[in-house]
Parts: structure tokens; sequence; C-alpha cells
């Protein structure tokens, strides 16, 4: 093995360390924790950082909130090699004396039973308001949840548990209740809307996001229907 092929050897297993080794899968009935919620060493946490490399920006849609809250949901939609999609979440309440403690993303006919989550983390770039120690500032949640066989919730975002970690809150009238970039890495190919709920002890609150979907999204749709055409041309042509 040459010093170039030994250098490029070197760096695929790097790479293949960095983008696989901390990934931590999310199935159905399992749940993800904050690093900085303890737990031990063998609790599983799920990634600190933003959407992985290889992930392209392909939809975005901003929801309001409906209900009890003041506020939205930004979901955006990401692409990498194969088609597989890619889901990041933001929430802003700017509700002055209603602190959000609870997302749930996935109605009824939610998709996510059938969808694959290989990876999911949260980047620390959010505002929110402390709890009891252990606490933290960044808007990432406590856990990541995700039991739509039982609940019929699909996914779950906590960001207060037990009275410890974080809690979406416009303590000051400013907006300061945002919260950090969530996502989950998927094996989905299409995507669609589902409905959001918000919690708070017993008020409530709704909203719109992108989740995993068996529809395809309509530029895919625009997509196959134009191959479709091209096919019908060709054929017209040979006969």
């Amino acid at each position: 093995m040459n010093k170039r092929l030994a250098m490029s050897f070197m760096a695929f297993l790097v790479l293949a360390i960095t983008t696989s080794g901390f990934a931590t899968p999310l199935t159905p009935g399992t749940t993800l924790f904050n690093s900085d919620a303890g737990g031990g060493l063998s609790a599983p946490y799920y990634t600190s950082g933003g959407v992985p490399l290889g992930n392209a920006l392909f939809d975005s849609m901003t929801s309001s909130f409906g209900g009890a809250f003041i506020g939205s949901v930004e979901s955006n939609v990401y692409k990498r090699a194969g088609g597989f999609l890619t889901f990041e979440y933001i929430f802003t309440n700017n509700t002055d004396a209603l602190s959000l403690v609870r997302a749930t993303i996935g109605d009824a006919s939610n998709p996510w039973l059938g969808a694959y989550i290989s990876d999911a983390g949260a980047d620390g770039r959010g505002s929110s308001t402390s709890l009891a120690s252990p606490f933290w500032t960044d808007g990432d949640p406590n856990f990541l949840l995700r039991d739509p066989t039982f609940s019929g919730e699909g996914l779950t975002i906590q960001w207060r548990a037990s009275s410890i970690g974080t809690t979406l809150l416009d303590q000051d009238g400013s907006g300061t209740g945002l919260s950090s970039r969530i996502w989950f890495e998927t094996d989905a190919l299409a995507y669609g809307k589902t409905g959001v709920g918000l919690i708070d002890s017993g008020s409530v609150g709704t909203s719109l996001a992108f989740a995993p979907s068996t529809i395809p999204e309509p530029a895919t749709l625009l997509l196959l229907g134009t191959g479709l055409l091209f096919a019908a041309g060709i054929g017209r042509k040979k006969s």
C-alpha cells in the first residue's frame, strides 16, 4: 500500500467514525436523553450538534400556533445521498406566562411508525429558561421519545421532566423562548404535513410540521410525471 493510498484509507476511516460512530438510532419505544441531564454513562444520549454533513436543505415551512400558545414552529426538510430525508424543527414560544414543555409531532395518521430514525440531535442554539439542577439554557430538550405504538403521539420532544431541564418561556416579553434546532435523520424518501401538539400541564396548542410520508412531495410527483410523459413520447415514436 503506497503512502497516498494509506492516507486516503485513514481519511475514510476517520470519516466513518465521525459520521456513524456516534449516531444513535431512535427506534419505536425508545428514548434518547440530553447528556447534561445525567443518567449515567450507559444512558443513550442524542447527538450534540447540528444536522450532519451531507444533508442539503430541500424545503422549509413555518406554521403559527393555535390554541393557548403564541409562537410558531419552523420545519425543515433536508435531502442526502440516496434521496433519504432529515427533518429539523425549531420552536418559538412568545407567550408571556405559559411555558412550552412538550411537543408531539404526528397525529392519528402520522407516518413515523414506518420510518427508521438512524440518528437524532439538537445543536444548542436556542434560548430557554433553566429549572432545577441539572439545567441548561440552550433550548435543548431533556429527552426525545419515540412511542407511536402505545401513546399514538408519534415523536415527542420534552424540555422539562420532573422539574428538571429547561422550558420555552418568553420570560421578559422579548421573545426569548426559542428552542435549539432539533433534527431526526431517517430512511424516508417522501414527506408531508402532520399535526403538532403543544403542552404545558393543562394548556394545549396545535401547529403543523413536515414529517415522513408514503405520499411523495410535489417535486417528486412532478419529476415522475415528466418521466412518464417522456416514456409515452418514446413509445409513440416506436409504434
